[in-house]
């Protein structure tokens, strides 16, 4: 009998601790869900919100009540860029300009208030974006490139380069003119547009080719064994299949122009004259590159 009535015992103390804990922790929930609001707290901007760089910040901080809370210090953490609210709480901030995306945390605190707070907002970087007004071109043909932002806003004074040649952005974004190079083939150039506080642009475009190959300026100098110029010396070139002829000067120079096309894997200099001995040189065909750059021949005739 006694024996039951320990079990009976142990049973109801049990039930009581199971009660206890269940009504302390139902107690502490409801304690958790009436807990009164910061007693300061930044209602504006939103966490997470974005701005680009450069842009001024309003920034304000309430009480519980939702009114604004005069002369609360409000400070970018990690930086000396603080300011105080005004009598509606409003504080402007303008952030230092980044190199890319970065989330700073504003932190907003006054005396005589418990709590304080913060929120993270995040800064983008300002983009260039350079469009060529093409995207294909013939070669020697111009064209020009606009500079937007990455809102599409017009960015003036934007530096923009083409096959080295510099221009800048008038008030619209658009840069002058740049002329297409030739080409020995259809060839992709990069173009690029740079500003301080911005990400530089890249953008490009294809020249295409439309001649088969545009002349190379041949010079040169006949001399003799002891290097004196042979004035009135023949010279004969013949480069692709096409042939071309010169007389040298007084000084032994000589110069003209020279197209090479696809019949021939060889360039071929000659130099002949009356009491000479005839010379020949072959160069290989790319000896021409076939992009109007000027090349130099220096050919030897021996006297008999």
């Amino acid at each position: 009998m006694k024996h039951k009535k320990y079990i009976a015992t142990i049973g109801l103390v049990t039930l009581l601790l199971v009660c206890g804990m269940n009504v302390a922790y139902a107690a502490e929930n409801q304690r958790q869900e009436v807990m009164p609001p910061k007693d300061l707290r930044i209602s504006e901007p939103v966490n997470g919100a974005s701005f680009l760089e450069g842009s001024t910040i309003t920034i304000r901080v309430v009480n519980i009540n939702g009114n604004g809370i005069e002369l609360a210090t409000v400070i970018i953490v990690g930086t000396d860029n603080h300011g105080f609210t005004d009598g509606d709480g409003y504080v402007q901030l303008t952030p230092d300009l980044v190199e890319k995306d970065t989330t700073l945390t504003i932190h907003a605190e006054k005396y005589g208030y418990v709590d304080t707070d913060n929120i993270n907002i995040i800064i983008r970087n300002k983009m260039l974006i350079v469009t060529p007004s093409v995207s294909v071109i013939d070669e020697n043909s111009e064209f020009f490139c606009t500079v937007t932002d990455q809102d599409g806003a017009a960015v003036s004074l934007a530096q923009v380069t083409f096959n080295g040649k510099l221009r800048f952005t008038n008030s619209n974004g658009e840069t002058g003119s740049f002329l297409a190079p030739w080409v020995s083939y259809d060839k992709t150039y990069d173009i690029k547009a740079v500003k301080s506080g911005y990400d530089d642009g890249n953008s490009e475009i294809l020249v295409r080719q439309v001649h088969t190959s545009m002349p190379s300026i041949v010079q040169g100098r006949v001399a003799d064994q002891y290097l004196h110029g042979v004035s009135g010396a023949t010279v004969h070139c013949n480069a692709g299949g096409n042939d071309y002829y010169a007389t040298t000067d007084s000084n032994g120079d000589f110069s003209f122009s020279v197209t090479p096309n696809e019949g021939g894997q060889w360039v071929i200099f000659s130099a002949s004259k009356n009491g000479y001995r005839q010379t020949i040189q072959s160069f290989a065909l790319k000896f021409l590159d076939g992009e109007g750059n000027g090349v130099y021949v220096a050919l030897q005739l021996k006297k008999l």
